[in-house]
């Protein structure tokens, strides 16, 4: 058998991540009920094409790391959530918007409050992230473990409190639920956040 160069075994390794994508893509239409026949065809010719990008699905279509928004049901479905915060509603947590450039989740291994980790951010020139990001970055990145605090975007309640959302294993469940912005967070806490863009 003749050895692959480097060059050859990344091309390959890149298809394999492109089929993987675009195998997500179609099961996540067939699970979210759409089952659009002309959409599984455009993904698997786009494969066969060598134009289906990470991230972006098919060569053309929205560009950059603007990501296209999914139904509010759908995006908290895909979770598989044991529980999740009855105020967690698309009234209380309006879409504004996806953009998932730049990713990172900050970790500061010690209790910190809300202001504490948006000045981080904002000196490092990132931006937190807000309800739908964190959902759209947790599809691919979360390990259903990390409790992981989305401060970008919050839901005041009738008493005037600020909630923010975020994901959590409790005793093995996955959990999507909200705490009062203007608690100490836990030394075992993440924070997402994105860089900033023009785009936005």
């Amino acid at each position: 058998m003749v050895a692959k160069t480097d060059q050859e075994k990344m091309q390959a390794e890149l298809h394999m991540h492109r089929l993987w994508s675009g195998e997500g893509g179609i099961v996540e239409m067939v699970v979210s009920g759409k089952r659009d026949p002309e959409e599984v065809v455009k993904i698997l010719q786009a494969i066969k094409n060598n134009k289906f990008r990470l991230g972006n699905g098919v060569e053309g279509g929205a560009s950059g790391a603007a990501n296209p928004a999914k139904p509010f049901t759908n995006l908290i479905s895909t979770g598989n959530f044991s529980y999740v915060n009855p105020n967690i509603t698309e009234a209380n947590f309006p879409d504004v918007g996806i953009n998932c450039e730049g990713a990172k989740a900050y970790h500061f291994d010690k209790d910190v409050s809300s202001d504490y980790a948006l000045k981080k951010m904002e000196k490092d020139g990132y931006r937190p992230a807000n309800f739908r990001e964190l959902l759209t970055w947790m599809l691919a990145n979360w390990n259903g473990k990390d409790a992981v605090v989305a401060l970008g975007q919050a839901w005041r309640d009738s008493d005037g409190g600020l909630f923010v959302p975020y994901l959590d294993d409790w005793r093995g469940e996955r959990d999507l639920s909200l705490d009062y912005l203007e608690n100490d967070w836990c030394g075992h806490c993440r924070f997402l956040a994105f860089r900033k863009s023009s785009r936005r």
